[in-house]
């Protein structure tokens, strides 16, 4: 007798959920996966964690930049005319130093 009310109980229940399902649009069912995707999407904790990952992955290349050879260039330069009968003039450039 209980096998009984519980299996028509069943029944009754997957024949609801049948008719529930089939009541809803197919715009308006999701699936387990676009749920679950979208969860991972809206998380707070995940992006926390995403971004403090990118932070820690780019520490080691800013390390790796302070082995590597700088190169430095500069430049300078001085002319220097003289005439007799006029004055001197001296002009000096000099160049900004890049590294």
């Amino acid at each position: 007798m209980l096998r009984k009310l519980s299996l028509a109980i069943a029944v009754s229940c997957a024949s609801n959920g049948v008719v529930w399902a089939a009541a809803v649009p197919m715009t308006v069912r999701t699936d387990l996966v676009s749920v679950y995707q979208e969860a991972v999407d809206n998380n707070a904790d995940l992006a926390a964690a995403r971004a403090d990952y990118g932070a820690r992955r780019e520490v080691v290349p800013q390390a790796r930049a302070g082995l590597l050879p700088n190169l430095s260039a500069g430049a300078d330069m001085m002319h220097t005319r003289t005439k007799l009968d006029e004055p001197s003039i001296t002009s000096n450039r000099s160049g900004n130093a890049w590294s």
